[in-house]
């Protein structure tokens, strides 16, 4: 139940395919092992150690990822469109956030296949937003990345994205309104796409 306390809400994108990273196990990207812990469960640790509720996106409710997300506390939604492009679960999530949490201040859309965020790095995002009331999107080293965080106002246009530009689209429209937050985090802008992305970061 929604209440008072809930308003930062972690929106966690676990249903993609992972084609490049696997053309023959969709999805196994997400269960591929960090220091013995999967990709999407790092991601999902940190969502939840810096949001007060979390609602994950996931292909099935039997992935690994939705097992534990269930266990954790956090609400799974299977969206019907998944297969069509991140959009889409953004949509479904976005519109579950607004409907189960709608004295949300925040919305932190967040990637599972970006396993090296610290949640510290979450945490003053969303602070930056709240204090700006601005959307607020992090740099590292001049490269943008994510998670982007969202005022709950803009759930309406999250809940309206489809195809694979995920909150691209929005944040574009709204650039007069985007704050770009350089953080010493680059956990913000590496992501899981193929094997070789496990390997330890280069210094």
């Amino acid at each position: 139940m929604a209440n008072a306390a809930d308003r930062t809400i972690g929106l966690l994108l676990a249903a993609g395919s992972g084609r490049r990273f696997d053309a023959s196990a969709p999805g196994r990207k997400l269960d591929a092992l960090i220091d013995g812990q999967s990709v999407a469960s790092r991601a999902l640790h940190a969502l939840i150690a810096s949001c007060d509720v979390v609602l994950v996106a996931a292909r099935t409710p039997t992935t690994a990822v939705a097992l534990e997300a269930q266990a954790l506390g956090a609400t799974v939604l299977i969206p019907e469109a998944s297969s069509l492009g991140m959009g889409h679960s953004l949509a479904a999530l976005a519109v579950a956030a607004q409907e189960r949490f709608p004295v949300a201040e925040t919305m932190v859309v967040a990637l599972a296949d970006m396993p090296w965020l610290d949640p510290k790095t979450i945490a003053a995002l969303v602070s930056a937003s709240r204090h700006d009331d601005a959307i607020v999107q992090p740099t590292f080293d001049g490269e943008r990345g994510h998670p982007v965080v969202f005022p709950a106002r803009y759930g309406p246009a999250l809940a309206a994205c489809s195809g694979d530009t995920g909150a691209r689209d929005v944040v574009r429209r709204n650039a007069d309104n985007l704050r770009l937050v350089a953080v010493t985090d680059s956990g913000v802008v590496r992501d899981v796409d193929t094997p070789a992305d496990l390997l330890p970061a280069s210094e």
